[in-house]
């Protein structure tokens, strides 16, 4: 009959030692990467705006490379380019805003826009990497030209790129001028 000892101690009681520590930090070393990361967002348009709030609600996982892209099938109608986050931890809300960038023969009313969000999650242990796209559809409105101005006077932003802005200062100073001096002639 063999004796199996290892330091006065029995092989079985070695086994159930390393069993017991191994179920006392595995858990913790791996639940860091399990389980899917769970997006939830809420859309909110406002004049000239759409507000996107992304929350991460689900796992012990984390959202990475998330790309939020507002898009719509309306003529004139544009929300500029896609927003990207580079990770969005459990239980972070992380807010995004879009301009609505509206030609002005497209007619003020409710329209469809779509938002298409996409992720990346890792696997357990941090091995691979999965990637998840979603899509819904959501309204927003478009105003007339006149209340965009209005808009941009109250908050200073212009949907104008700064050359346009440019040429029209020095038009206007160019019109001022000789309208001016075509009064003093008379």
């Amino acid at each position: 009959m063999t004796n199996n000892k290892l330091f006065g101690i029995k092989s079985a009681y070695i086994l159930l030692l390393v069993l017991f520590v191994s179920a006392l930090c595995l858990p913790a070393a791996v639940s860091a990467d399990l389980g899917e990361p769970n997006i939830h967002y809420s859309i909110l348009p406002s004049t000239g705006t759409v507000t996107v709030t992304l929350s991460e609600q689900g796992g012990h996982d984390y959202a990475q490379n998330v790309y939020v892209t507002l898009s719509t099938t309306t003529p004139g109608v544009s929300f500029g380019d896609s927003q990207f986050i580079s990770r969005l931890n459990q239980g972070e809300t992380k807010t995004l805003t879009f301009p609505i960038m509206a030609d002005v023969r497209t007619k003020s009313g409710q329209y469809e826009g779509t938002i298409r969000i996409t992720y990346e999650e890792t696997g357990a242990l941090g091995i691979g990497k999965y990637g998840h796209t979603f899509s819904d559809t959501f309204t927003y409105n478009v105003v007339p030209v006149v209340t965009s101005i209005a808009s941009v006077l109250a908050t200073g932003k212009s949907p104008l790129s700064p050359i346009t802005i440019i040429i029209a200062c020095i038009v206007t100073v160019f019109v001022a001028v000789y309208t001016g001096s075509r009064r003093e002639r008379k």
